[in-house]
């Protein structure tokens, strides 16, 4: 299951919010075999990033991590 957990350093307003979610929801599709039906998403606005003694984060500052997991767990199921 696919799960992307994205934290920005500003607020957002909750149709942004949906906008960003429904975007990732299209997008997923893209990775063999994933769809929007297993994808969990998690948006925390406003959290205090810092990079390089600055939490002034703009937008070519965007930086994505992959991490793997072995196993999920759902409905009281392991994947």
């Amino acid at each position: 299951m696919p799960f992307i957990d994205v934290k920005l350093s500003e607020s957002l307003e909750t149709e942004k919010i949906e906008s960003v979610k429904t975007k990732l929801g299209k997008a997923i599709p893209l990775l063999p075999g994933k769809s929007e039906n297993y994808l969990m998403v998690n948006i925390e606005p406003e959290c205090h990033l810092y990079f390089k003694g600055s939490n002034d984060v703009p937008p070519n500052r965007c930086y994505v991590k992959f991490d793997f997991c072995d196993t999920w767990g759902y409905d009281r199921y392991l994947f």
